[in-house]
Parts: structure tokens; sequence; C-alpha cells
């Protein structure tokens, strides 16, 4: 069977090598049918192995991915499914699937201390961490003909949907504003029924979060949030601390200008006790007095709606982050969207202000956004 897409001598040098690199994944393999996409990549030197589609991942998906690939199967139903693909020759090795929750020095992967150097895969693959603002409940409601607390329904449905894709493709992180330190502003009824709603969300989701391994964190100042929220919010990061799947970060009460007063004001404070040579404050040690700490700076950041702004979200963590929006308001965006996306963010040049990177796929832009049905 010929073989489309693989370089004409990865096989012959790749497969079946321990050490020998594989060849590129083909740029479109996104659209193939499962066995072809499969025949392509182990021609190429990968060793693949598919996770099954649905909520659960199986244990043989485990292990270092070097790429992941969304993979559209053929046939009447279009299910997605994810192929983890490793050299060939080197055999998978030996760690639980998902990522780990926690870091510490010498840790590797999803759940590893961070860093505050420049992060990512310049290679293409998936974002180890999303962060979305989630926009556009409002005027949702309004061409629906539908009252502000429907809208913002809809968009929990939308965001339910997205945290179970994340899930199910292996992203590691996954943050999401959902209300920011400026909402304070919108009318009390509105402020009030949001309030509900988290805590309602906390509540009857997290049965479900629990059984798909996602551990909850909430970041943002929790003073002036309502006491059920607070409440919700503490139980849900209690219940789901132990989990080692997706890390779903709530923004809530959240602004990136506050947080990054108050690690100043904390770094300040330290200095004067004498708990810190003022020559020792630098990125890492700031980054560590922020709400994100232990947390991977995030890889790709979307917006919905088709504003072209950040809204004070993560102004300190996305300094190397690709950009990706959309003209979707938030309740439209589902996995049709997020994959979009992923594409268009596997496609990009991550240069990190240096030269392109060794295997990187064509120079995409450093940011790009989303209308109608094309990618910048």
């Amino acid at each position: 069977m010929a073989v489309r897409g693989a370089e004409p001598d990865a096989g012959r040098k790749g497969a079946g090598r321990v050490g020998a690199r594989p060849g590129r994944v083909p740029p479109d393999v996104v659209a193939w049918p499962w066995e072809e996409a499969r025949d392509a990549l182990e021609a190429g030197g990968w060793r693949v192995r598919r996770r099954l589609t649905g909520d659960g991942v199986p244990a043989e998906a485990g292990g270092r991915v070097e790429r992941v690939v969304a993979v559209r199967l053929a046939g009447g139903d279009q299910v997605e499914a994810v192929v983890a693909a490793f050299p060939a020759g080197e055999g998978r090795p030996a760690v639980a699937a998902g990522p780990p929750t926690g870091g510490g020095p010498g840790q590797s992967g999803p759940g590893a201390a961070a860093s505050h150097a420049p992060q990512g895969d310049p290679g293409g693959a998936l974002p180890r961490h999303v962060a979305i603002i989630m926009d556009g409940n409002r005027r949702w409601a309004r061409q629906h003909g539908s009252d502000t607390d429907t809208g913002h329904r809809a968009g929990v449905v939308s965001l339910r949907g997205i945290v179970r894709v994340c899930s199910r493709l292996g992203i590691g992180y996954l943050t999401c504003y959902a209300f920011s330190t400026e909402n304070w502003k919108r009318s009390e009824g509105e402020v009030n029924g949001l309030w509900s709603l988290a805590s309602e969300f906390l509540r009857t989701e997290l049965p479900e979060l629990i059984r798909q391994g996602v551990r909850v964190r909430i970041i943002g100042d929790r003073r002036r949030l309502p006491l059920l929220v607070r409440q919700a919010a503490a139980a849900a990061e209690a219940a789901t601390a132990g989990n080692r799947g997706l890390v779903l970060t709530l923004a809530l009460n959240y602004g990136a200008r506050q947080e990054i007063v108050s690690a100043a004001r904390a770094l300040c404070g330290a200095v004067a006790a004498g708990r810190l040579r003022p020559e020792d404050v630098d990125a890492d040690a700031f980054a560590a007095h922020l709400e994100t700490a232990g947390l991977p700076d995030p890889d790709l950041l979307i917006r919905t709606s088709g504003e072209r702004r950040i809204s004070n979200f993560l102004l300190w963590q996305i300094a190397y982050s690709e950009i990706w929006m959309t003209d979707a308001l938030w309740p439209d965006f589902g996995e049709a969207d997020l994959l979009a996306a992923l594409e268009d963010y596997r496609r990009r040049d991550r240069r990190f202000g240096g030269g392109p990177a060794a295997g990187a796929p064509g120079g995409g832009p450093a940011s790009g956004s989303h209308r109608g049905s094309g990618a910048g």
C-alpha cells in the first residue's frame, strides 16, 4: 500500500531503531482515516498507540507522548480519536496515564514544578496548557431572545464539553476566565446569578469531574466571594486533590493586575523582613508569588466572541503564549472550534524570541485569529 505523506526514506532510517529520530508528522493527518494515518505515521518511524474515544482513556495511552494528533475516523459517526505516537523501537515508558498533580525538584511531566523560562513544544504537538477567555454569553442570549441567566447557563454547557474534550485529548492544564474583578460592575441581579451558577456548577459537576480524574483549582481573590461559592470551591479542590488527570483552573474574582501587585507586595515584605535578598528577586521568585504558582505558563490562549483584547487575564503568564481568537460566542464554542484552535497551534513555529526551532513546521504567525472557517 502506498503511504501518503510520509517522508520518502523515513521508514527505512527511523523504524525499529532505538534512538532514531522519527520523521515529521504529516501536517494534514488530522483529516485522514485512522488506517491511513496509522500507516503513514508508522512508515515515518513512529510507534502509534490509539486512545479510545469516549470518556475514559485506556492505560496503554499513557507514557511520554512525542506527538499527539487528532484523527477523524472514517465512517458515519465521524468520531474523533486521539493518536499518541512514540518513537519506534523505544517502547512505551512505564509511567501512569495522565499528568501527575504535584511537582517537585527533578520531576518531569505536566505536573512538574513550573519554570518561567519560555516553555512549550516547538515541534508542533498539542499545547500542554490551554487558557480560555470565555466571552459572549450575554450576546448569545440576546441573539436567542433569552435572558442573561439563560446565556450564562448555555456557557456552562460549553465549559462542561470543553473540559471533557481536553481531558480526552490528554491536555494537561485548562484555565478558564469565569469571573473578573471588573465583572462586579454588572447589575446586582446578574452578579448574584453568576455566583449561584458557579456554586451550582462546582457542586453538581463534582462527581463527573472526579470520574474523569480532573483536578480542580481556583485562582482569584476569594475574600469577596459569597460563602456558598467559597465552600463549593474548597470542597471541589479537596475532593479532586488526588486526581491525576486534567488540571482545571477556574479564575473567580480574578484580575491579573491585582495579582501582580499582590506578588510585588509579598516580595517587598520578604525583602524588608530580611527573608529574601534583593538580588534574589528574579522572574522565578516573582512567579512563585503568583496565584498560578506551580502551573506551567499557558501555551495557547483562546478568546471567544470576536473581541481582540486580553481583559486583565494572566498578563504575566501569557508572555509567550500563542493567541487564537474566534468570532464564535462562548455558548456556541464546541469541540470543532477547539480542534481548529489546536490545529492552528500545531502549525505555529514557536520561537520564543529566537530563531526557528529545529524540526518545527513552517513559520506561522506569532498570533492568530479565527473568523468563520479560516484561522490566521
